[in-house]
């Protein structure tokens, strides 16, 4: 798996994707970041990352360690009702909860696809506590 990052958003055992503006980016689902180049400190990249897709705020996102993989940051953030409803969408962007099972299933981005293929069972885990 190529160098990845991104922000796994969870809200009610369900993960956020998000597609784009463009038509190409229409067709394909990601997680939060998987398509971007992050600079550092990793944490605000996430952070900002979060903030331009949703509008949210969040000071506090959790790392979700892959110790074989030092590489790839993978962060989350469970979301709360009031969380939710504060989300803002840009003009033609859609973004949607799914099941593990669902997501999987999408047409998504390789790195996203990779992503959950590979750490299903640590995702799994986030999902249902």
């Amino acid at each position: 798996m190529q160098d990845s990052n991104g922000v796994l958003v969870i809200y009610k055992g369900k993960i956020l994707l998000v597609s784009g503006d463009s038509p190409f980016e229409q067709s394909l689902w990601s997680i939060i970041g998987d398509k971007d180049n992050w600079s550092r400190p990793l944490l605000e990249s996430a952070r900002k990352m979060l903030k331009s897709i949703t509008s949210l705020n969040f000071l506090r996102i959790e790392l979700l360690s892959f110790p074989e993989i030092t590489t790839n940051h993978i962060f989350y953030i469970k979301l709360t009702d009031k969380s939710v409803n504060s989300i803002v969408r840009r003009q033609g962007q859609r973004l949607e909860f799914y099941r593990l099972d669902e997501a999987e299933k999408l047409n998504t981005t390789n790195t996203t696809g990779q992503i959950l293929s590979k750490f299903r069972n640590e995702i799994s885990s986030l999902l249902e506590s």
